[in-house]
């Protein structure tokens, strides 16, 4: 693949770039953004590859990009992307949309056999036989100029991906695999996935399983109110205040606030939490019994059903010489032993390989349990 590389800085060699991208089928298409000091991730450069040209897109220098937006946003030509959801959310917060159709080279993959979370790398090398460099993995693309070294490295990251494409779009197609990956395309495009949700962010926390109802309540306004303070200040949500922090506040409901002393946490900042999770209280939802339900423990015949049908989606995914974890994850089966029924198991694809089945054991288990209780 020795496609020229071109370094697009101002608005008329857009206008000239652009000319020519949206002649093609399809677009690889990579991003460079940094976040390691904000909640938004920041797009610096845009990498995107036809078969003959790589065009390296500054974001930073360029003021009007729409020309550019309206190609990505173009529904008749694909964009093949690895790992496509964090670009895709690098994108959303830029303009509010997501690039679509996509093609997702890291997800085709699974379908094609190799290992769940396969790497760009592992990928061109095994297509190519090319060694990708990782010299510049941690670079700081907000810098300017831009060092010729990294523009070779970012365009690396592009010029691959249109053969990869064709490659797996061939397999997929002789092994009946492709509406399969379809689905998984189409859903990684809805904008909920990346639009911020204050109400739920209270469920990325771990280690929760120990709060009483009042506790996983105060929890859940206190990780709303940081989300909303993170929004607000575009800081990363363990710069406003850390997870274990949460926990421990949550933990201390109950308890007189004037002496309740929390690690690492200054008595004004603890007051002030607390006055402004009161106040937003009254426009908090409350978790649900269901949310609730989800932090709990596992009881040790739960475990033991959750091991059951884990073996039997190994089982399947070993037929179909599948990740596993494609076909369902163990949250997804702990999910479904809880009660759970809106899961992507459930759904799709999905559902007639491997959701019916688990559904059929779960049954099964239920009036076995009803006849030794009769």
């Amino acid at each position: 693949m020795k496609q020229s590389v071109s370094y697009i800085d101002t608005n008329k060699d857009l206008v000239s770039c652009c000319a020519r991208l949206k002649m093609s089928k399809w677009l690889a298409v990579d991003t460079e953004f940094v976040r390691e000091r904000t909640y938004f991730p920041l797009l610096c450069l845009i990498q995107i590859a036809t078969e003959q040209e790589i065009f390296c897109v500054d974001v930073l220098e360029i003021e009007d990009l729409s020309p550019l937006y309206d190609i990505l946003l173009d529904p008749s030509i694909i964009k093949v992307i690895h790992s496509a959801k964090q670009d895709l959310e690098a994108f959303y917060y830029s303009l509010g949309k997501v690039p679509q159709p996509i093609f997702d080279t890291q997800i085709a993959a699974t379908f094609l056999g190799d290992k769940a979370q396969i790497g760009y790398a592992a990928l061109v090398e095994k297509y190519t036989e090319v060694t990708l460099a990782k010299a510049h993995t941690r670079a700081d693309w907000s810098k300017r100029p831009l060092a010729a070294a990294l523009l070779d490295y970012a365009a690396d990251d592009v010029r691959y991906l249109g053969f990869i494409y064709e490659k797996q779009t061939q397999a997929l197609y002789e092994i009946e695999r492709h509406i399969w990956a379809q689905e998984e395309f189409v859903a990684l495009t809805q904008l909920h996935h990346y639009a911020p949700d204050p109400e739920a962010a209270w469920q990325r926390i771990k280690r929760i399983g120990h709060l009483d109802i009042p506790q996983l309540t105060l929890l859940q306004r206190l990780a709303s109110w940081r989300e909303k303070e993170a929004i607000e200040k575009d800081k990363p949500r363990k710069w406003i205040i850390k997870d274990d922090v949460l926990i421990d506040i949550a933990c201390s409901t109950g308890q007189n606030n004037e002496n309740t002393k929390i690690n690492n946490l200054s008595d004004t900042l603890y007051r002030r939490i607390n006055s402004e999770c009161l106040m937003v209280a009254a426009d908090t939802k409350m978790p649900t019994q269901n949310d609730i339900n989800k932090t709990q423990s596992l009881t040790e015949k739960d475990i033991s059903q959750v091991t059951s049908l884990q073996a039997l989606v190994k089982a399947h995914a070993e037929k179909l010489k599948l990740s596993p974890q494609l076909l369902a994850t163990r949250k997804d089966i702990e999910l479904l032993v809880r009660g759970e029924r809106q899961l992507p198991l459930l759904q799709g694809w999905r559902k007639t390989v491997i959701g019916e089945s688990l559904l059929k054991c779960i049954q099964e288990s239920v009036n076995c349990n009803r006849s030794e209780s009769s």
